[in-house]
């Protein structure tokens, strides 16, 4: 693999040389196009495993044999970490996949062997998906040519024929009775369950069941495996159900059994408080609770994060202390995410020390790109398993560390560093002329007089750099009266998500961004604004054309700060100011809104329609939407209200609509759902996403939500719906499982 990190480092090398220089190409700083920076300083992954072939070792198999799948795979940098086949039998619709972790193979070649289940039916098995992962995260997806709408198809089309059903077992098992052998627990205490059951050939291998309190919507589970035993024909199988002591007081309600056989036959059986789910329960069940010594039901409390350093190189690590009280049980662990908003890199689920809970190490990869790290997410459990739950916006403390990959023979002059860095200024009176100090910041973040201190007169550059915001100043502009600090805080919105008063003047049939800054007043030198035109930013505005206006409060009018811009190639838009407001960006030159004003069409507060019809390919949203959900500048307002209407894909997007539809129609049966009832759906395999609107309805309506979703199922409690987050659209299943299942 060696060759290959050296390959992709001279052309790298060549690229930067190669691509046209931007609006400091006289000076040749600072590098422009932020991705050909990294790739020259260092050694970073930029490109997922790429798929070359695909094959399978036989043409026919029966029920019980094996396959062998050949794949020639290569990647660039870091080396492929795992493969994922997905298998579904045409004739029965049924899927299945196998995933397996790989090593460095010189020859490209990887194996992965599939034994067909012993039930599976006569039919095309076929290779639907293929998913390729290196050691970095970087994802690649093949799909088979009978998905239409896929941006990537296999190499090849791969199939199997299943020749003959080599089981007599067509049939899952049977629950015929339920009982419990007491109806009264303490806590701590146990208590039986016993269910008869029986199955047609195989026998029953493994039975849960869950009870809740639905008050308090906390469970007591319990599980049996035939390990030593031979699987149940027929007959009954115990349960031990056990409380801890901090298990309320109340009454748990038997809410789900699930039978498996051992050819792999599975049953759920549902209480009657699942509206339309089959088959139920032979009889409802319940015990009662009683805790004389106190319940435990609240999370561990966040009261503070430290890091241990603030810059980190390449293949290293980052310590966090975290500072967490606990009511009663005792905090046990912690689940920390973090993301570079630049890139929208993230390390997901650090877990805390087993040692230490208190400590959550966060390793980085040898490849991981330049750039600023926030801590995003913090999950705190206790010892009964209660969950608190901490996002950036409610955090104690915002915390941040720099990742740098720089190359040791670099001999630029340029540093890497970001706000955290309490040698800034020093680091920046010590850099060499017709140098560019790239800092990095966060949320909150601000730069000092200081800073511009170090750089007045000197033809040195600060590129200050964030969530698709850059701000350029060279030393030779800054002027003494102007001198300050400057709050970096910034944001960019949608006209119709913004409630800046720039946005009431514009005609309301003209698209246009709102970019508005902290109140800082004139600045200590004209800055070179760069924007990072994303897809939103596309879809509302376009590539060229484009007009910056900034809006003068005191007067009511708009003054041209730019005409007939173009994005550049790294696709950014750029222009210059010289004072902080709000500024307007449009394709085109401004239309102010005529007198009489048209009514505003959009509440203060949008909210998701009732009645929202669904989206079919005649129908085509009036306003941009995105389907990333995560880092959107355009998904809420300045108040964290989400913009429902985003949610809206793209009518030529079958996959989408058909995802969009499903959620819609979620929403009117969670509305439909009595207050404090469980709404069970089942999830297709192919959505990967829960709306954000979703979310605020299970809120609204205070209903229990359970999802099954490609084999798991994850519960949200009434009650426990998520508050609504700024630039939020989306809540991955991923996501909704480490927060709800853990």
């Amino acid at each position: 693999m060696k060759h290959k990190q050296t390959l992709a480092m001279l052309l790298a090398a060549a690229m930067v040389l190669s691509m046209p220089l931007g609006a400091y190409a006289d000076e040749m700083k600072p590098v422009q196009d932020e991705q050909a920076m990294m790739e020259l300083y260092g050694t970073p992954d930029y490109e997922a495993p790429v798929l070359h072939s695909i094959s399978v070792d036989k043409e026919t198999v029966k029920p019980g044999e094996t396959l062998t799948f050949t794949l020639n795979v290569t990647d660039d940098v870091s080396g492929l970490d795992y493969i994922e086949i997905n298998l579904i039998n045409e004739a029965t619709g049924k899927t299945d996949w196998i995933r397996d972790s790989v090593t460095v193979n010189e020859n490209d070649e990887y194996t992965l062997t599939y034994t067909v289940p012993k039930d599976e039916a006569v039919g095309t098995l076929r290779v639907d998906e293929v998913s390729l992962s290196d050691a970095l995260g970087r994802y690649r997806f093949y799909y088979s040519k009978t998905n239409e709408h896929a941006d990537q198809y296999l190499p090849n089309e791969i199939s199997v024929e299943i020749v003959e059903s080599a089981s007599e077992d067509k049939e899952a098992p049977v629950l015929h009775d339920v009982s419990l052998s007491d109806t009264t627990v303490s806590a701590p205490g146990k208590l039986m369950l016993t269910l008869n059951v029986s199955d047609d050939v195989s026998g029953v291998d493994h039975a849960s069941a869950i009870f809740i309190n639905r008050q308090t919507n906390k469970e007591v589970k319990g599980s049996w495996n035939a390990l030593r035993e031979e699987p149940v024909v027929s007959g009954d199988i115990k349960l031990e159900l056990t409380t801890t002591q901090y298990d309320g007081s109340g009454t748990y309600e038997l809410d789900t059994i699930y039978l498996t056989d051992d050819n792999g036959h599975r049953q759920y059986y549902y209480s009657e408080q699942y509206e339309n789910q089959k088959p139920t329960l032979p009889k409802e069940l319940s015990f009662t609770v009683t805790n004389e010594s106190g319940e435990d039901v609240t999370g561990p409390v966040l009261k503070g994060i430290s890091i241990d350093k603030t810059e980190v190189e390449a293949l290293s690590e980052v310590i966090l202390t975290l500072d967490v009280e606990d009511d009663l049980s005792g905090y046990q662990s912690a689940i920390v995410d973090v993301v570079n908003r630049k890139n929208d890199r993230r390390i997901n689920l650090c877990h805390s020390s087993h040692d230490n809970p208190n400590e959550v190490i966060i390793h980085i990869s040898e490849w991981e790109p330049t750039g600023l790290f926030e801590v995003e997410c913090v999950s705190l459990f206790d010892k009964n398993n209660n969950l608190s739950t901490y996002y950036t916006e409610n955090l104690p403390n915002q915390v941040s560390f720099l990742v740098k990959n720089v190359d040791e023979n670099d001999t630029s002059g340029d540093i890497f560093t970001s706000t955290n860095n309490a040698n800034l200024v020093e680091d920046i009176q010590d850099m060499a002329k017709g140098s560019t100090a790239h800092i990095y910041y966060g949320n909150g973040a601000t730069i000092s007089a200081d800073v511009f201190e170090a750089i007045k007169g000197q033809d040195k550059t600060i590129a200050l750099k964030s969530d698709g915001i850059e701000w350029i100043f060279n030393g030779q502009d800054v002027t003494d009266e102007n001198i300050k600090k400057i709050d970096l805080t910034t944001s960019i919105e949608a006209k119709w998500n913004s409630d800046s008063d720039a946005a009431e003047g514009i005609d309301w049939e003209q698209n246009a961004l709102i970019l508005s800054f902290a109140e800082n007043g004139k600045l200590p030198a004209p800055a070179t604004i760069r924007i990072k035109a994303d897809w939103v930013f596309k879809d509302a505005v376009g590539t060229e054309n484009l007009y910056v206006y900034y809006y003068d409060n005191t007067t009511k009018e708009y003054v041209q700060v730019a005409a007939d811009l173009t994005i550049t190639k790294d696709e950014y838009l750029e222009f210059t100011i010289d004072h902080n407001s709000d500024f307007v960006i449009t394709k085109g030159e401004l239309k102010e809104k005529e007198e009489p004003s048209y009514p505003d069409p959009n509440p203060d507060v949008p909210q998701p329609d009732p009645d929202v019809p669904p989206v079919t390919p005649d129908h085509k949203p009036s306003r941009p939407g995105s389907s990333d959900g995560n880092n959107s500048a355009n998904s809420s307002n300045g108040s964290g209200v989400v913009n429902y209407e985003s949610e809206k894909p793209d009518p030529a997007d079958k996959q989408a609509v058909k995802a969009y539809n499903f959620w819609q129609d979620a929403k009117s049966k969670i509305r439909k759902t009595a207050e404090g009832k469980t709404l069970r759906l089942n999830v297709p395999k192919e959505i990967t996403n829960l709306p954000a609107s979703v979310m605020e309805t299970l809120r609204k309506e205070n209903v229990s939500l359970r999802l099954n979703w490609n084999g798991k199922t994850i519960t949200i409690p009434a009650g426990k719906a998520q508050p609504k987050q700024k630039l939020r659209i989306y809540w991955t299943m991923q996501t909704l499982e480490k927060l709800y299942n853990a």
